[in-house]
């Protein structure tokens, strides 16, 4: 799959992480940010757009912005960190990725972040990349609400593994 190009609604749920906001916090130079998009912070601490990169720290997702005329995207500066936004932090619904997709059997374990709207199942060939959260329900049929195949992931929120195997990968 490949990053927005659009904004898109990402359902969240109404948990206790809902209305979290994580920042004023700077953006990396010459970024496009869509709302409703997955934001991770690069090694200098700056917001990029969620995507595969080991060295990327999931945030949670992009919104509209306070004090700002609500618009789809924004665009930084070339100045890494002279654009500053606020990230919605909690549980949203997430694409699942159908090459490697999130079953019931991955709920309350880690799954990783394709781009900045898609997660797929941890494995032992993709383990450096960047961990997007916990599994906390998956869709499987797209029939229940929300509607849709996804996943409720628990963003920058990860359990640490407690068994002594390998149980969590595939």
């Amino acid at each position: 799959m490949a990053g927005l190009t659009t904004p898109r609604i990402t359902p969240q749920k109404l948990d206790g992480d809902f209305g979290t906001k994580l920042g004023p916090i700077g953006v990396a130079a010459s970024q496009t940010l869509y709302v409703g998009a997955v934001v991770c912070t690069n090694p200098s601490g700056h917001i990029v757009p969620g995507s595969t990169g080991a060295s990327l720290i999931c945030q949670g997702v992009f919104g509209n912005q306070p004090n700002v005329v609500p618009a789809g995207s924004l665009v930084s500066s070339s100045v890494a960190g002279t654009t500053v936004v606020e990230i919605d932090r909690g549980t949203f619904f997430l694409d699942n990725d159908p090459t490697a997709p999130l079953s019931a059997a991955d709920i309350g374990h880690a799954c990783m972040l394709n781009d900045d709207h898609t997660v797929s199942k941890l494995s032992l060939t993709n383990a450096s990349r960047c961990i997007a959260g916990t599994v906390v329900g998956v869709n499987a049929t797209g029939t229940s609400e929300p509607i849709g195949l996804g996943v409720w992931v628990k963003l920058g929120s990860v359990q640490p593994f407690q068994g002594t195997g390998m149980g969590q990968y595939v």
